[in-house]
């Protein structure tokens, strides 16, 4: 879901998970940085160019266990426009 200058993913909750480990990429999946750690299962990314293009991936981890990243998922940053009616 775009947000202003931003995206929220959201994603199923994983058994024992105690938080999520959220990465993402700027060059389609080559390479990777850590944006956050969260235990919600929706994450705001924020700082975002309109027409910017990031691939995220969600990791579960618990104090013994990082599970492998899911799919990644692509996100395009785009500007939403808000129109009002008059009554």
């Amino acid at each position: 879901m775009n947000v202003n200058r931003g995206a929220t993913i959201y994603y199923t909750k994983s058994a024992g998970t105690e938080v999520y480990r959220i990465e993402k990429s700027h060059d389609g999946g080559e390479t990777w940085s850590a944006v956050g750690l969260t235990p919600l299962t929706e994450f705001t990314q924020k700082e975002l160019q309109n027409g910017e293009k990031i691939h995220i991936c969600v990791f579960a981890v618990n104090a013994e266990h990082k599970s492998e990243p899911s799919g990644d998922y692509p996100i395009y940053v785009r500007m939403r426009h808000i129109s009002r009616r008059m009554v």
